[in-house]
């Protein structure tokens, strides 16, 4: 069975997910758990949390105070899966407003971190284009 294991001929499937009842975030949950809700395990979205340059603490306008790590956790259960927002509200243990504006501050925090990068793309990706296009001509 190790051979066959070790050669990819059969492969187990994944570690069931364990199902927490008190519906708060958990830093230490378990993989199989954080990879079928958040497409990510918690070290990997610290990673993401940290190459991202995030903030530690990430304050919506409204002044919801909400770790960068649990935020981060949200827009991946939003965008890796359609559920509505009242199901992320259950499983964060929050409003579906608190959580709209935890989603939509977060995005907009990548966004503006990484804003510069996006433009210089963007401006290559023209001129490059444009180069091409007078050596066509």
């Amino acid at each position: 069975m190790e051979v066959m294991l070790a050669s990819g001929v059969v492969r187990l499937r994944p570690e069931r997910p364990l199902i927490n009842s008190s519906n708060s975030f958990d830093l230490n949950m378990d993989d199989s758990t954080a990879l079928h809700k958040f497409r990510f395990t918690i070290p990997q979205l610290q990673l993401i949390a940290v190459k991202l340059n995030m903030p530690e603490i990430v304050i919506t306008p409204s002044n919801d105070h909400i770790i960068a790590i649990e935020a981060l956790a949200m827009v991946c259960r939003r965008l890796g899966e359609c559920c509505r927002l009242f199901t992320i509200a259950n499983e964060f243990e929050r409003s579906m407003e608190a959580c709209r504006r935890t989603i939509t501050t977060t995005i907009q925090l990548i966004y503006a971190s990484w804003k510069d990068v996006q433009t210089s793309l963007f401006e290559k990706k023209q001129y490059t284009q444009t180069l091409s296009e007078r050596n066509l001509n």
